[in-house]
């Protein structure tokens, strides 16, 4: 067996070998296939914007973890505790973090890790930052982590980079753009805005966005995860080819592959490719769920985006409901400019 899966769950392969052996087996089907696709999924869904798309997902299916970035930034927010003294929970998480840093070993030759401690309450929000050295193979690169008070929520921004001045005008239009969610938010339209798990960004698409999501404890046991990032080159050749060399090296014997769905799929008016596939492995079958779109170079309209869900066998039919009405469910936040 190869070494690589010697040391590595099958099941993990997912992303590099489940999408890849499904567009393979596109490869030799023609059109924009053929399988009936189930509609509808008899549950409640709960609208979740992400980035600059919004999905629904059944209720039953709770978030288990959220993460976003914007603009070179890594967004962290967080819900302050209810019947407590806010100011004096905020000044205690921030001396931690202060503490944190300050334990950071010394870099060779650099004698102090803290470069620069700033108070960014005079943006509008009461915000402490502190920027300083953290990583012992590239001594120029610099880190700044803000603890922001946006109201109902905390948020941590953690950016880093070389260039002291463009991070601080970075960080600048990132504070200023930034404001607790509310449903005012998520009617207006024709608006360029990003948003988070409990905010939004009003700021147009530069660089350097990514968000994800994982759903989790639906009755039915199944796993739902949401990535989307930019991409910065678009793949030239193509998935299937490349998934034929990893079928050469890591399908093994008494592995059974059974196709349910493998055709072109658009979904959010993006066109990529749709799999479900069953897969047994030592008598143990689990079902695979994929949609990917490759999406188009350094687009915010266009990025790529890869939605996975999987479980044990069982329940085939709900659960294909499901799927397809989360699928069905994806658009984007705002109308596309023309």
């Amino acid at each position: 067996m190869n070494m690589f899966l010697q040391n590595y769950d099958w099941w993990q392969l997912k992303r590099c070998l489940l999408i890849v052996i499904g567009l393979s087996l596109l490869a030799c089907q023609n059109g924009e296939g053929k399988d009936k696709l189930s509609k509808g999924a008899n549950k409640s869904m709960k609208t979740y914007p992400m980035g600059r798309f919004r999905v629904d997902v059944p209720l039953e299916l709770k978030l288990a973890h959220q993460e976003h970035r914007i603009r070179y930034a890594d967004i962290e927010e967080f819900v302050w505790p209810q019947n407590i003294n806010k100011e004096q929970v905020r000044n205690r998480i921030w001396e931690t973090k202060l503490s944190e840093i300050d334990n950071i070993k010394p870099l060779k030759g650099i004698k102090n890790i803290v470069i620069e401690k700033k108070d960014f309450s005079a943006i509008g929000k009461w915000a402490q930052g502190i920027l300083y050295y953290g990583d012992r193979l590239l001594k120029e690169e610099m880190y700044w982590n803000i603890l922001v008070d946006a109201g109902q929520i905390g948020v941590w921004i953690k950016i880093h980079g070389i260039d002291k001045k463009a991070m601080q005008l970075n960080i600048d239009n990132i504070l200023k753009s930034y404001s607790f969610r509310n449903d005012d938010d998520l009617k207006t339209s024709n608006t360029d805005s990003f948003f988070s798990k409990h905010g939004v960004f009003k700021l147009p698409y530069l660089e350097q966005e990514h968000t994800y999501a994982r759903f989790e404890g639906h009755p039915l046991n199944f796993k739902l995860e949401i990535e989307m990032n930019e991409t910065q080159e678009v793949e030239k050749t193509g998935l299937a080819s490349k998934l034929e060399k990893l079928l050469v090296s890591y399908v093994t014997p008494g592995l059974d592959i059974h196709k349910i769905r493998s055709h072109k799929r658009a979904v959010a008016g993006l066109k990529g490719e749709e799999i479900v596939m069953k897969m047994t492995e030592t008598g143990e079958s689990k079902l695979q769920f994929a949609w990917q779109y490759q999406g188009k170079e350094d687009s915010g309209e266009h990025p790529e985006i890869e939605l996975t869900m999987e479980s044990p066998d069982g329940n085939l039919d709900e659960k294909l409901k499901i799927w397809d009405a989360v699928l069905d469910s994806m658009k984007p936040m705002f109308a596309r400019k023309k």
